[in-house]
C-alpha cells in the first residue's frame, strides 16, 4: 500500500511539474489554467478505476472527434497563437486520462503528454518557476519510471515484492530504497548533462508581448527617472527609494575604454515654456527598420568605435529605449521599436516581465577641429530646436557675455558649459530661495539669484543659452553609467543617478551631448565593503543573462560565437600544419638523408605497436584458459552450494522462503508435492 502512494506520488509531481512550468510561462489564460487544476486535484481522490468502468467504450474517441471539432474555435476565437491552442489540447488529453485512469499502463500516455507539454514551456524566457519545475520533473519522472518498471516485473511474476515495511519480509529480501534513491540522483544527474546542451541550441521564440493599451505598454519611464512628455523644472524628484535598482547594463568594452561621462539616453524634450520642459513632437512617430533581428536606426556610423550595450531592466512598467549616445540599433527583445522626431526611442508594445534588450552605439568621440562654422544647419532642425519662450534680457546678456570672442559655434558651447560648472554649484535638495521666486521664472532665479541647483537647471540653463546665441539644442534626460561591478563587469543603475544634460546639434557629427553639472562622477571601483553586494549581483545578473533571460538574441550569439571559435581553431591548426610542412621541407632541402630516416623511424615504430598488440592479444588469451582450467577443476561441492544458492533466489521469487531454522533438506521437503521439491532433495545429498 505504501509502495502504490508512492507511486501515484512520484507520477503526480512528474505530470504536475510539467504543468505548472508551463502555465506559468504566460501561454495559456487563467480560465484554462483553473479548469485544468481542478481537474487535476479531483483526479488524485476520484475513484478513477470505477468511473472508468462506468463509461462506454468509445469514449476516448469521440472525446478526440469533439475535441478536433473544437481546435479551429479555439485557434481563431479564443486563442492567441498555436502554442496556446497545443498546450489546450495536451491539457484536454491529461485531463480526460486522469480522470479515468484504471491501471499502470494509462501513466504512460500520461508520462508523454507531461514531456511534450516542455516544448511550449521552454519556448518562452525561462524563470526560477520554469526550474524548480524542472528540478521536480527530472527527479520524479526517474522516479516514476523505474517504480513503473518494478510493478510491472512484479506483475510479470504474478508475486507482489515484499517491502521493508512489511512485517514478514526478512532484511535480506526488503527493497533498498537508499540504493534506489542513489540510483535516481545518479540518472538525474546524468539527464541533466544531456538536457544542458538542448537548452542552448533548442530553438527559442522570440519574447511574447504586452498587449498595446496594457499597464506594461505605459508612455515611459517615471518622472523619477527624468520625466516624460512634461518636466517641470526643480520639481521632477518623487519621494521614492532613491537606491532601488531601475536596471543593470553590461558592455563589450572594458571600462578603460568606455567613453568619458557616459551616459544612458532616455527623453529628449524640445519645448521650453520658461517654467516647464515638454514634448511635442511625440506623435510623429518613425517606425525603425528590422533587419537580421535588429532595428536598424541609422545608416551609417561617425567612426569605427562601437559599442555593445545590453539592458537588464528591473521596472516592468517602462517602456522607454535606454542606450548610449546615437544608437545604431536595438535588438528585437525590446518589443516593437518606434522613434520620434527627436530621437527617442521607445518599445510600442514592450516585452512582458523585466525586459533584456541590446543596443549598438556609435561611441565615436567628436573632434572640434572638424566642426566648422561654415556648414549649413537644415531648416527643419533650426525651426524645431531654438525655440525660446519670452526671456529675462538678462539671460540673453549672460549668453552673448559667455560666448564673446569666440568665431566658431562649437567654441562658443563649450564656454557656456565651462562657465556654468565653474560659477555654480550643485545642490541634490533645492534651496529655499526658489520657494520665494515659486511664481517666477525658475531659470533667472538660478542664474542670478540662487547660482545653486540639480542638473535639471543646469542643462535648462546651457540649453536655454544655446538657443539664445542660435544654436540648436535640446533638453535630454536619463541616467548616468552607475554604480561599475568590477566582478561582473556590468553598471548597476539606480534611482538615484537619474540625470538630465544638453544635446546641441553642430555638422557633421549631429546631436553632440554637453553636461554643464558640476559634480563628481561616480567611482568606478567600489569599496571593498561591497564585495558580497557586487558578488551576489553578478551572481544573479549571470544566472538572468544566460538562464533565466536566455532567448533568441542570446543564442545567436551564444551558437556563432561557438561556430566562430570553432572556424579560429581551424585556420589555426592550419597555419600550424602548413607552417610544420614548411620547416620539414626546409630539412628535407637541407639534408636529403632526413627524409629516409623519418620513413625508417616511422616504420621500426609501427611494427613496435603491431608487436604490442599480439602479445597482449596472446597474454590475455592465456589468462582466459587458465580460468576455464581452474574453474573445470572446481570443487564440486564448490559449484553445488553455488547452484543451490541461485536456486534459493528463483525459489524466493515465487513465494517459496525458508525459515531461519531450517536445513536445506529440511526446506526442501517442506515444498511437499511441488514439482521442484525432488530436484532440490536430490541436490542437498550431494
Amino acid at each position: 500500500m505504501i509502495a502504490e502512494k508512492r507511486f501515484k506520488f512520484s507520477s503526480f509531481c512528474l505530470t504536475g511539474s510539467a504543468s505548472i512550468a508551463a502555465a506559468a510561462s504566460g501561454i495559456a489564460g487563467i480560465v484554462s489554467i483553473s479548469l485544468f487544476a481542478a481537474v487535476f486535484a479531483a483526479s488524485w481522490f476520484l475513484d478513477t478505476a470505477r468511473l472508468r468502468r462506468r463509461l462506454p467504450p468509445r469514449f476516448f474517441a469521440f472525446a478526440a472527434i469533439i475535441y478536433l471539432c473544437f481546435a479551429p474555435v479555439d485557434r481563431f476565437l479564443l486563442s492567441s497563437d498555436w502554442q496556446c491552442v497545443l498546450l489546450h489540447a495536451i491539457w484536454f488529453a491529461m485531463a480526460a486520462r486522469l480522470a479515468t485512469r484504471a491501471g499502470d499502463n494509462d501513466w504512460r500516455p500520461l508520462y508523454i503528454l507531461g514531456s511534450i507539454q516542455w516544448i511550449p514551456a521552454a519556448a518562452q524566457p525561462t524563470g526560477t518557476i520554469f526550474w524548480l519545475c524542472f528540478a521536480a520533473f527530472i527527479v520524479s519522472g526517474i522516479s516514476s519510471l523505474m517504480l513503473f518498471e518494478l510493478r510491472r516485473c512484479v506483475a510479470n511474476l504474478h508475486a507482489p515484492v515484499k517491502f521493508a515495511d512489511e512485517e514478514e519480509n526478512t532484511k535480506k529480501n526488503a527493497f533498498h530504497f537508499r540504493a534506489f534513491f542513489t540510483a535516481i540522483t545518479g540518472i538525474a544527474v546524468a539527464v541533466t548533462a544531456v538536457a544542458i546542451p538542448l537548452f542552448f541550441f533548442f530553438p527559442r521564440l522570440p519574447v511574447k508581448s504586452a498587449a498595446p493599451g496594457s499597464p506594461e505598454a505605459a508612455s515611459s519611464f517615471s518622472d523619477s527617472m527624468g520625466g516624460i512628455k512634461k518636466l517641470e523644472i526643480g520639481r521632477s524628484g518623487s519621494a521614492q527609494d532613491p537606491d532601488e535598482i531601475v536596471m543593470r547594463v553590461k558592455t563589450d568594452v572594458p571600462i578603460e575604454r568606455l567613453p568619458y561621462n557616459l551616459k544612458w539616453r532616455g527623453i529628449s524634450f524640445d519645448n521650453y515654456d520658461g517654467r516647464a520642459w515638454t514634448l511635442l513632437h511625440r506623435r510623429e512617430q518613425q517606425p525603425a527598420a528590422v533587419q537580421g533581428g535588429f532595428y536598424k536606426l541609422e545608416d551609417s556610423a561617425m567612426g569605427f568605435e562601437l559599442l555593445r550595450q545590453t539592458f537588464f531592466m528591473e521596472e516592468t512598467s517602462i517602456n522607454t529605449i535606454f542606450a548610449a549616445h546615437r544608437a545604431l540599433a536595438v535588438s528585437a527583445e525590446a518589443g516593437f521599436v518606434r522613434r520620434d522626431l527627436s530621437g527617442n526611442l521607445f518599445a510600442q508594445n514592450p516585452a512582458q516581465g523585466k525586459a533584456a534588450y541590446v543596443v549598438v552605439s556609435d561611441a565615436t568621440r567628436p573632434d572640434g577641429d572638424n566642426i566648422s562654422g561654415w556648414n549649413p544647419i537644415p531648416d527643419d532642425i533650426r525651426s524645431t530646436w531654438t525655440q525660446l519662450p519670452k526671456l529675462d534680457p538678462r539671460v540673453i546678456r549672460l549668453a552673448r557675455e559667455i560666448t564673446h570672442g569666440y568665431d566658431r559655434q562649437y567654441d562658443s558651447a563649450r564656454a557656456i558649459e565651462t562657465w556654468l560648472r565653474s560659477n555654480y554649484g550643485y545642490a541634490d535638495a533645492i534651496p529655499s530661495i526658489y520657494k520665494v521666486h515659486e511664481s517666477g521664472d525658475p531659470l533667472t532665479v538660478f542664474l542670478f539669484d540662487a547660482r545653486e541647483g540639480n542638473c535639471e537647471h543646469f542643462a535648462t540653463a546651457m540649453t536655454v543659452m544655446l538657443r539664445a546665441i542660435g544654436i540648436p539644442a535640446r533638453m535630454t534626460s536619463g541616467f548616468l553609467a552607475g554604480e561599475y561591478n568590477p566582478i561582473g563587469d556590468s553598471w548597476t543603475v539606480r534611482r538615484k543617478h537619474a540625470h538630465a544634460w544638453t544635446e546641441a546639434w553642430f555638422p557633421p557629427y549631429g546631436w553632440i551631448e554637453f553636461d554643464a553639472t558640476p559634480f563628481a562622477e561616480p567611482s568606478a571601483n567600489p569599496p571593498s565593503s561591497r564585495f558580497f553586494a557586487n558578488l551576489a549581483s553578478a551572481a544573479g545578473l549571470w544566472l538572468r543573462e544566460n538562464v533565466t533571460g536566455y532567448g533568441a538574441a542570446r543564442q545567436y550569439s551564444v551558437i556563432s560565437g561557438f561556430f566562430t571559435r570553432v572556424n579560429q581553431a581551424e585556420d589555426r591548426a592550419g597555419e600550424i600544419l602548413s607552417s610544420s610542412a614548411k620547416r620539414a621541407r626546409v630539412v628535407f632541402d637541407l639534408f636529403p638523408f632526413a627524409a629516409a630516416s623519418v620513413k625508417i623511424t616511422m616504420l621500426i615504430f609501427l611494427l613496435i605497436i603491431v608487436f604490442g598488440i599480439f602479445i597482449l592479444r596472446r597474454k590475455r588469451r592465456s589468462v582466459f584458459v587458465r580460468r576455464v582450467f581452474r574453474r573445470g577443476k572446481q570443487n564440486p561441492h564448490s559449484a553445488a552450494a553455488d547452484f543451490y544458492a541461485e536456486t534459493l533466489v528463483f525459489l524466493k521469487a515465487r513465494g517459496f522462503i525458508p525459515e531461519k531454522a531450517q536445513t536445506p533438506t529440511e526446506f526442501a521437503r517442506s515444498l511437499g508435492s511441488h514439482p521442484a521439491a525432488p530436484a532440490l532433495l536430490d541436490l542437498t545429498r550431494f
